[in-house]
């Protein structure tokens, strides 16, 4: 019969082991496992409020098309038009669907559908509430240029929220 480990065996070995995967999952990656960890990384970002880290992953001057007539530039506006939706809408979850890239972290391509979901109880860009449970389908493109994200362009399907695709269509001069 086996002696039992010490308690300092024990965490020796869980240490040795977490070094082992850490070694493993940042050599043995895929390119396309690194953009999917990449886009988990960034497409969260502000919605755990860390606009501090943005600059990991979004370009200084990035250029995000979708919300606006003409793109929305730099992090500021880009974190103060999630900043907006995330304080409209309680509850607030992101969920990435799907996945398809091409190219590496150097020089590539990623698109993602996504789901958001929650309770929207807050006026959102000047809409005042009127669903209970929001569910905003959608698709963003990432151009990818070393290692940061340089253009963004973003597709959400505004069916379920009627005024909302009223005003963003004023507003961006696309119908939903």
């Amino acid at each position: 019969m086996a002696k039992p480990r010490s308690r300092q065996e024990t965490v020796l070995l869980g240490e040795a082991l977490t070094l082992i995967q850490a070694a493993t999952n940042s050599t043995n990656k895929t390119p396309e496992q690194e953009i999917a960890d990449f886009v988990f990384k960034g497409s969260h970002i502000f919605s755990a409020r860390n606009g501090d880290r943005a600059k990991e992953i979004w370009a200084e001057e990035v250029e995000c098309y979708g919300f606006t007539k003409g793109p929305v530039v730099g992090i500021a506006a880009n974190e103060a038009m999630s900043f907006a939706m995330h304080d409209a809408i309680d509850e607030f979850h992101y969920i990435i669907d799907d996945i398809i890239s091409t190219g590496t972290l150097k020089d590539g391509k990623a698109v993602h559908r996504f789901t958001i979901t929650g309770d929207w109880s807050r006026p959102l860009f000047g809409v005042e509430p009127n669903v209970k449970t929001l569910r905003i389908g959608g698709i963003s493109i990432w151009q990818i240029k070393n290692g940061k994200v340089t253009k963004a362009w973003i597709a959400m399907d505004y069916t379920e929220t009627p005024t909302l695709a009223k005003m963003l269509e004023d507003l961006v001069g696309a119908k939903f």
